[in-house]
């Protein structure tokens, strides 16, 4: 067996920077290889965290809102109708999946998300092609946590790779199954297809501040993806808790059966907004950059260099 690291086990080494401040930090990166954000952030497509006023929010402050695939098919339709500006909207993978996909893109979805827990299943993956024959825009395929299940996902169409099976601060798969890789590790991992295929990666879940933020992207990450930071913002649909999809709140919500793996948070008055929850992700990640000498994300992919923390 290989050691494998989660965000808390790794720091980034500080070099010699020539920046003289961070405010001249490039974020914008790559969400898919077509479509550039401003900002590196989407915010994960659960219905405690995204309905249509955050991803309004999210889009204005130069990132991107993932409407969740539990949503009536007419409520996703209104919201990315209305919405002003790039909003994507996922789906899973039942029968009806590529159909609903394609209704989305109709309405304005700049981006369609295959949004399952274990995207390395063989339904997944066809499911994947399926819709990426479906559409025209852009597909974001996962979740999955390993190199061979990126590159099924990025041979099925995909265009980019949604990394984390576990990590999320309202998950619980890890407790409940056994299952799962810590995501620092699993990001390494799963970037190496970037080589062969024309993909992007997006780390999904685990992020408990700014520096988690900043590693993620170093270690080669094109984005990242927010739940509990969005959940606790005025603009969220929810009362400022977090619940997942796969909890027992989440699957009563939505008539759903199965086995429960997953959490949910007590409620707490929201009071901070979805511009805020950006600005402090952009201050650290320029901040992160200008430690590592590099004027942008794309450039501390490739200066980045860490160390591991000791226990």
């Amino acid at each position: 067996m290989e050691q494998a690291l989660t965000y808390d086990d790794v720091l980034l080494e500080p070099k010699s920077s020539r920046i003289t401040s961070r405010t001249v930090v490039n974020t914008a990166t790559s969400l898919t290889p077509t479509i550039d954000i401003d900002v590196p952030l989407l915010s994960a497509p659960m219905d405690s965290v995204t309905g249509q006023q955050l991803a309004q929010s999210l889009s204005d402050a130069g990132g991107i809102g993932i409407l969740h695939r539990a949503a009536e098919t007419d409520e996703t339709i209104s919201a990315v109708n209305n919405i002003d500006g790039i909003v994507g909207a996922s789906v899973g993978i039942s029968e009806q999946a590529h159909k609903k996909a394609e209704a989305y893109e109709y309405y304005g979805a700049d981006v369609i998300v295959v949004d399952v827990a274990h995207g390395h299943l063989d339904n997944a993956v066809h499911k994947v092609s399926v819709i990426t024959d479906s559409v025209d825009v852009p597909v974001i395929a996962g979740n999955i946590a390993t190199y061979e299940g990126a590159k099924s996902l990025a041979k099925a169409g995909a265009d980019g790779i949604k990394v984390g099976v576990g990590p999320g601060s309202a998950c619980t798969t890890r407790v409940k199954t056994g299952v799962g890789v810590p995501q620092f590790t699993a990001i390494q991992n799963v970037v190496a297809v970037k080589k062969a295929y024309d993909v992007t990666v997006i780390a999904d879940g685990g992020i408990r501040a700014p520096g988690d933020a900043v590693k993620a992207l170093a270690a080669g990450a094109d984005s990242v993806m927010l739940g509990r930071e969005f959940a606790e913002c005025v603009e969220s649909p929810s009362d400022g808790s977090i619940w997942g999809m796969a909890s027992k709140k989440g699957k009563e919500a939505h008539n759903a059966d199965g086995y429960i793996e997953g959490v949910s948070s007590h409620p707490k008055e929201s009071t901070t907004t979805v511009a805020h929850v950006v600005d402090r992700y952009v201050d650290g990640i320029q901040s992160g950059c200008s430690y590592c000498n590099s004027l942008s994300v794309r450039q501390l992919r490739e200066n980045a260099t860490f160390n591991v923390v000791t226990p």
